[in-house]
């Protein structure tokens, strides 16, 4: 059977002027005002999903950003460090190489000292006592010193380099054969 036939049956006639179709019930418009409100709810969570998933991209990459930072952060206190480390070992090796220069400096000058004293000692020595050879060496030497501390002299009141340890200047040689002595003294030989 047909839908005008089940409406018959009822006991009910269809409405004079319209369609078959019977204007919806209460049950319909419930079950639409339903399906509109989970509509609606699904809409609104789907619409929630989507600013939590933006929320949560924003904070991911806001994340990002600070473990970015951070990680500069920490390259820069490892190049500081790294850097600060480079300049102790800097100025230690500075302070090691003016401690070692001073040292040197001493020890030149404890050097230079005991030169002093040998020269002194030898300028000192009484050459009446001493044989010919002795006495010819003892003559050499002498000139050697006066000679040295002569440039010497000349080098500090001009202003220029000070000697090295050799005495500087040129020395005659021991061989005998350059060395005669300048104010006329044959030196006893």
């Amino acid at each position: 059977m047909d839908d005008d036939d089940d409406e018959v049956e009822e006991g009910r006639s269809p409405t004079p002027g319209t369609s078959k179709a019977r204007p919806d019930g209460r049950k319909k418009s419930k079950a639409a005002e339903r399906n509109r409100a989970e509509a609606k709810a699904l809409q609104e969570k789907i619409e929630d999903l989507m600013w939590s998933r933006k929320e949560m991209a924003e904070k991911a990459l806001e994340m990002k950003k600070e473990l970015y930072e951070k990680k500069q952060q920490e390259k820069l206190a490892r190049w500081l460090e790294v850097k600060e480390n480079e300049e102790k070992k800097l100025a230690e090796e500075k302070r090691k190489a003016d401690f070692e220069e001073r040292r040197l400096l001493l020890e030149e000058n404890r050097m230079r000292q005991e030169m002093l004293a040998e020269e002194n000692r030898i300028m000192m020595m009484d050459p009446s006592s001493m044989d010919v050879t002795a006495r010819a060496y003892w003559d050499i030497r002498r000139r050697e010193i006066l000679q040295s501390r002569m440039t010497w002299s000349g080098m500090v009141r001009g202003g220029g380099a000070t000697p090295t340890m050799g005495g500087g200047g040129a020395t005659p040689s021991m061989g005998g054969g350059g060395a005669t002595p300048s104010n006329g003294d044959d030196g006893g030989i």
